[in-house]
Formats: C-alpha cells, structure tokens, sequence
C-alpha cells in the first residue's frame, strides 16, 4: 500500500509540475500562498496554466521540435489524475510539502526517508464537476470526503475544500494537520519572497532550515562516495600521495562549502520565467544575518555594478564581468587553505612551507582586489595557441604591489609543479618583454609535458591522451600571457600575436565600452539579475565553430550569424544572494544548427553556408 501511495505522489507531483510549466508570469503574489501554512517545509508554486500553454506550444513550433504538442496541456495533464471538468485554469495550484505533525517529538528525523506528507491545492470553478470522476463520499465532520485515485481502486484518498481550491492528500490524517493550520504563507512571508513569486512563472520554495539536518546527511553519504572512488582511482593510478591529497581536500572544502550554505540558510528557492524569447532558471538562497554565509554574500554588495569596459571587442566565446569583497575573499582562501594544510600526508610533505607561502601570497592579492573582468576570442585559424585567446582586467587597490605579488607567486611548487605526476609543469616570467602602446608587458608562458616513461615506472592510462588535450587547449607552446599595468588596472593578455596584443593595450587605455555595446550583448542585458555582482555571456553555438576548426582544420567553421549567448548572471541583497541562466530560444536554434554543421563536417558531408538562425530576441 505504502509503495503504491509512493507512486501516487510522485504522479500528483509530474501533473502538478507539467501544470507549471504552462503558467504565464502575473503581477500579483499567487492567491494560493493564502492558503498554505505558514510551517510548510515545501511549496511549489504555478499560476495561470492557460496563458502560458500558448507560449509552450509557441515555443515548440519555433524550435521545430518533433514532439507533439496536445492542444489543452493542462487538460492533458489533469485528466491523468481523474479531473476532467470544474479545474480553474486562471488561478493558482500548489503541492505543499507539510511539516511533520510529530516532528517536534521525533528530533532531527530523515524527512527524505518516505512519501513526504503532501496535500495538492486545485483551484476550482465547480468542485463537485471537478471531483465526480473520483467517486466521492459525503463529506465527514471535518468535511473530508474519501475518494478513489486514478489507477488501483484500492487506493484511496481525501479531499475537502477550502475556498476556491480542492486539497487532495493520500493520506487523511495529513489532510486533517493541513485544515487545522491556521496561519498562512501569503501573510508572513517577506516582501521580497512574495516578489520573487510575483515575477516568476514557477517557484520551489524550501524551508532550508527545517531540512538541513536531512540534506546535510545526504550531502554527506555523497562526499564520502566520491573520496572513496577518489582514493581508488589515486591508488590505481600511482598518484603520489601529496597531489592525491590535495585533490581529495579541494574536494572536501568543495562538500563542506555546500554544507555551509544548507546549514546558514533560512529559506532557498528554485524559479522558472518562461517568455516568447526564452526561459530564466533561477535558484535563491536567504541566510540568516549573523551566519557565516550570510555575512560573506552580504559583503559582497557592489559599490559600482560590474561592466565589460576596457576589453577587446570581437566574436567572443566568453565575456563576463565580477565585483567582489577582497577582504572577504582573502578569508575564505584563508579557511580553505587552513583545511587542507591540516592534512597529515600534506602536512608532512617538505614543501609544505613553501605551500604555505603561496597561500599567503594568494591571500594578499586577493585582499588588493575587488573585481575582474575578462573576454575570450576565436583563436587564430591555425590552432597553435589553444583556445585561450583574449584579456582580462583585474581592479586592484594598489596595481604595483599585486603585480608583484602576482610574479612571486609564480615562483611557488604551486605554478612550478603538477599535481599529476605524470604530467611535468613549468612556468616562465620575462619582465618587460614586450612594449605596445607605451605599456611595458611581462611574458609568462607555462608550459605541460609528460614524465620519462620507464618499466618500471609506466605512464597511468589516459596520461598520452591527456597531454594531446592540454596541448589543444593550451596550444604547442603552452599557455602564454602577457601582463601589465594600464589606467590602474592589471591587464592580462592570452595570446602573442600582435593583433590582439595592441588590440588589448587599446581598448583598456581607452576604456573601452565597445564591447558592453556589442549586439549580442545588448540582446539579452536587460535579463541579468537585480543588484548584480557578476554576470557572463555565453554564445554556445560559437563553441561548436572552434572545437570543430580544432579537430578538423581546414573544415567550414562559418559561424552561425545572430547568435544570441546564454546568460548567467548573480546578484547581492541584503543577506540573499539570488543567480540565474537565460536560455534564449535563440541560442538553442543556432547551436543546433552549429551542431548539424559539425556532424556533417565530421562526417566529410560539408555543410557550409547555411541561412543562419532567427533573428535576435
């Protein structure tokens, strides 16, 4: 019984999340928040399905998807569930996730460990038309009725109505907790909560603090999987001990950073925007004031918004652009360096002083910094130098001592030693190599290679293969950059050739803001989040262009004209620290044409020319 009311949930969950799917965005806090109770330890959220099933269907026939799409999405889903008439599609639906009513007597019980306690709230026009399918008894006492669920006639369960909704529960004794609540959600959420859910076509709002005992537990069976594949694959691998612990700390800092956020939250929620140009994910996470997490995501609160000003323009793979507090930075290098010099195998290994130092040296430059910015080119045609093609600008407080600090670190067992065995490293500085432009550039190069290989000491599997990867993606010669000071400001440029060295030089003397113009950019700017601290575009399709000009030179690399980036973007306010990725449909159109070229190119069809994607949101 239990496994078939397991199954009946999540198929009430699938109905009630393909309804969301369907919501068109309203400017008013979805009314069915008046309903849930304010204990709730989940809630998710849908308004509107009629609306936006135009948009799906809309969205569909752009993207000349072969999925057949039934005229009435939201009759498709309810009829799957029993409802075929009275179902309000101009209201709001929830599917609420109760507070266990002995949660209090039970402790820090899993709450993962069974069908959760939910109750769906239907908006309705006539609840009786809408409940005759379902064979309903006469309402108790408490005004319940039993009904029969879809499926097993065996199965039964409740329902009673409250307002303008029918709640629907599996189990009767959690309908009755769910009637007996008498505060609700709409009346004591914040402000900005009751916001997010206006803008928003979905939300998923969790009560982090009540779950965290339950998702830590998890997070932690996870990090314990993963450490034990890790010290297999290390052993296998004759990794050596000080770089396999190294690796398996950064992954331990990694587990304990997301155990942080899950412990310091108050709440987080997941959101969906759909619109005629594309979608919006959305996470959000609100810490609570005087935790760790909430006073770092509260410093990094912008002075100035961060801008692309100062970079090179072009047909860009990536741009992007972060603010952050350098202060705050510093001592979260500081904690995680602490973590894993405790380590004993690192602890014990003759350069853990020098270890150490570097750290310290990372740790002043970031306190010097409080932002970066940085735009990746196509590389040049002949695939010598990699895919890092372009500049960065780091906003520093005191330019010379960075750079300084920046050059000393180099010098490290860090940048001088892999942490592969395998693999041999070795960086390289030439102060003032170069001159362009009055600004006298620094050369660093870095340069991979593979140990000698002997009997009795073989090379791990996949080492030959990795340095062909590293190569492409570094270039024959390594990586080379170029760094200086320009207007107060570190310039660092990937790449050697002189175009993009006096291209680079200028555009960071001038300021620059032809990039921030481009109209790729321009496209989608109005998408990223409010109060931003970081944000970076993305063009996919472009991607495609280069891997393919990588593994088959001389193929038809033509780029997919009116490309239109992904976005991802992040915000601070207050102690909530909301990100979110704008998919325009755009960018799926062209990367599955770019997608088509490449299969047609590898496959020695050709493929070139083309009439490009749709034009640009």
């Amino acid at each position: 019984m239990m496994l078939r009311k397991a199954s009946l949930t999540r198929a009430a969950c699938v109905a009630l999340l393909t309804l969301a799917t369907l919501r068109a965005a309203r400017a008013e806090a979805p009314a069915v928040l008046n309903q849930v109770p304010a204990d709730a330890n989940a809630v998710i959220v849908i308004n509107n399905v009629k609306n936006l099933s135009t948009k799906i269907s809309n969205a569909v026939t752009r993207l000349s998807m072969p999925v057949p799409v039934p005229p009435d999405l939201a009759g498709f889903a309810l009829r799957n569930i029993g409802i075929t008439e009275g179902f309000d599609q101009d209201s709001s639906a929830a599917l609420v996730i109760l507070k266990p009513a002995n949660a209090e007597a039970n402790g820090d019980q899993n709450l993962f460990a069974g069908p959760p306690p939910a109750v769906m709230l239907l908006p309705t026009t006539d609840s009786k038309a809408m409940l005759q399918n379902l064979s309903p008894s006469a309402p108790d006492k408490d005004g319940i009725s039993e009904v029969t669920l879809p499926g097993d006639t065996t199965d039964k369960g409740y329902v009673a109505n409250v307002d303008k909704w029918v709640a629907l529960a599996q189990d009767r004794d959690v309908l009755n907790n769910f009637l007996s609540k008498k505060v609700v959600f709409g009346k004591v959420a914040s402000p900005e909560t009751l916001k997010t859910f206006e803008s928003n076509d979905l939300v998923v709002w969790a009560n982090t603090a009540a779950a965290s005992p339950s998702i830590i537990k998890l997070i932690e069976d996870k990090q314990q999987e993963v450490t034990g594949m890790m010290d297999l694959m290390n052993l296998n691998n004759n990794q050596g001990q000080t770089a396999g612990a190294f690796q398996k700390e950064m992954v331990n800092a990694y587990f304990s950073a997301f155990k942080e956020f899950v412990k310091d939250a108050n709440h987080t929620m997941l959101t969906l925007r759909l619109s005629d140009t594309g979608l919006t994910l959305g996470t959000i996470g609100a810490f609570k004031p005087e935790s760790p997490f909430g006073k770092f995501v509260a410093a990094q609160k912008p002075k100035e918004p961060p801008t692309l000003a100062g970079l090179p323009d072009g047909e860009f793979l990536v741009a992007g652009a972060l603010t952050f507090n350098g202060a705050s930075m510093a001592d979260l290098l500081g904690t995680v360096s602490k973590q894993v010099f405790a380590n004993e195998v690192i602890a014990q290994d003759p350069k853990i002083e020098e270890y150490k130092k570097t750290m310290v040296l990372y740790e002043e430059m970031a306190t010097l910094s409080n932002g970066a910015s940085m735009v990746l080119l196509p590389p040049p045609a002949n695939g010598k130098i990699g895919f890092f093609y372009g500049a960065m600008l780091a906003d520093v407080t005191d330019p010379a001592k960075y750079r300084a600090l920046q050059l000393q670190s180099l010098k490290g067992p860090l940048a001088q030693e892999s942490m592969n065995p395998d693999f041999t490293q070795k960086v390289t500085v030439t102060p003032d190599a170069v001159t362009v432009k009055d600004v006298k550039l620094t050369k660093i190069n870095m340069k991979f290679g593979l140990r000698e290989e002997t009997a009795d000491h073989p090379l791990a599997p996949g080492s030959k293969q990795g340095i062909e990867v590293i190569k492409k993606m570094y270039g024959e010669d390594g990586l080379t950059m170029y760094t200086g000071i320009v207007n107060k400001r570190i310039l660092s440029i990937f790449g050697s050739d002189q175009a993009i060295l006096e291209g680079a030089v200028d555009a960071a003397q001038n300021n620059s803001e032809t990039l921030s113009n481009n109209a790729m950019i321009s496209g989608v700017k109005d998408q990223v989040v409010a109060n931003p601290v970081a944000f970076m575009y993305l063009p996919i399709a472009r991607w495609v262009a280069v891997a393919q000009s990588m593994i088959k030179p001389g193929s038809d690399v033509t780029p997919v004209p009116n490309i239109a980036p992904v976005l991802a973007s992040a915000g601070v306010t207050g102690n909530t620290l909301t990100m979110e990725l704008h998919v325009p449909i755009n960018a799926i159109t062209s990367t599955i044409e770019a997608g088509t070229k490449f299969k047609q190119a590898m496959s020695g069809q050709g493929g070139g020319g083309g009439n490009g994607g749709a034009p640009m949101p």
